[in-house]
């Protein structure tokens, strides 16, 4: 014999099914809602990265002379220095390259080649490749560090401040992005939370009045 159901409780049937197809629903909008904000930060992630790398290439093409310089004079005077009577303090670089700038401007450089440094003191040059007091010259006033070099270079620095502010931003919106494993727990928690909506807290609501009403109508 087979079961027929009634009007009344088919209409009950659809309607309850009705209720799961809303929960998939809104489930499946916010599954959407949530990778549409995920596609948003991956955009912003790629587009400050590239900012990023822009800024840094920039700030190194600025830097490049400087710092070459910076590292020619250095080592210069790190391995000729204490052969030469320069009489500047040898910590203080930028003071110690200046004074051999001003020999060189003065042409004190050919005298001092010939008429005061040591044969040890022209050796210790020369090891550096450095063969003739013409070269000497020319050495030093490639390697000084002119304005525009000292001003591209604090450009750099504020580009590489500008920079590493991007960085701390860049990590934040990372931190905002949801990971795989959250998406899939909170797309759960919402379908479970719309099925104890929709069925239990509803199903409650309804017991809690017919309950009231049969108290109210037996009295």
């Amino acid at each position: 014999m087979n079961y027929q159901f009634s009007s009344k409780q088919k209409t009950i049937i659809a309607r309850e099914f009705l209720y799961i197809v809303t929960c998939v629903l809104i489930t499946l909008i916010f599954s959407f809602s949530l990778y549409s904000y995920n596609t948003f930060l991956d955009y912003k992630i790629n587009n400050q990265n590239n900012i990023i790398r822009q800024n840094e290439n920039e700030a190194n093409d600025l830097s490049k002379l400087y710092d070459v310089k910076t590292s020619v004079q250095e080592n210069f005077i790190r391995n000729v220095y204490l052969n030469l009577n320069v009489e500047i303090n040898y910590n203080d670089i930028p003071k110690v390259w200046k004074r051999l700038n001003k020999l060189s401007i003065n042409d004190s450089i050919y005298f001092k080649w010939n008429n005061q440094w040591s044969n040890s003191q022209i050796n210790s040059i020369k090891k550096q490749g450095i063969n003739s007091p013409s070269v000497l010259k020319k050495f030093i006033i490639k390697n000084t560090i002119l304005d525009v070099d000292s001003k591209n270079n604090q450009k750099s620095s504020e580009i590489f401040r500008k920079t590493n502010r991007l960085k701390s931003d860049l990590l934040i919106t990372k931190k905002s992005k949801i990971s795989d494993t959250d998406f899939r727990i909170i797309i759960k928690r919402v379908f479970i939370t719309l099925i104890l909506i929709f069925f239990l807290l509803r199903h409650s609501i309804y017991a809690t009045i017919w309950s009231l009403k049969t108290i109210k109508s037996s009295k």
